[in-house]
């Protein structure tokens, strides 16, 4: 799980259901392996970004995926094409 996404559901999750969601939220992706930003995943997010027109964030998101051989899990409707993503539906 890359930090960005840690940052997302915070922010969501304190905005939208307090400060108690917020720490329960972040109690659950502590379950997942953190993978930190280096400079290999920082380029392929800009490669990324600029041939997909991709946000930062998505960009990070995508290009961490990748370097795990993960499958990203999104609700984001913009990589609902992309290989190695099972897109759910909001």
């Amino acid at each position: 799980m890359p930090a960005i996404v840690r940052y997302e559901v915070g922010r969501y999750t304190l905005t939208q259901g307090g400060k108690s969601a917020m720490e329960l939220a972040l109690r659950a992706l502590s379950r997942f392996e953190f993978i930190p930003m280096d400079e290999a995943l920082a380029d392929s997010a800009a490669r990324l970004a600029q041939q997909h027109k991709f946000s930062m964030a998505d960009a990070f998101v995508y290009a961490t995926a990748q370097s795990v051989q993960g499958e990203l899990w999104t609700q984001d409707r913009h990589f609902a094409t992309f290989p190695q993503v099972k897109f759910f539906r909001k």
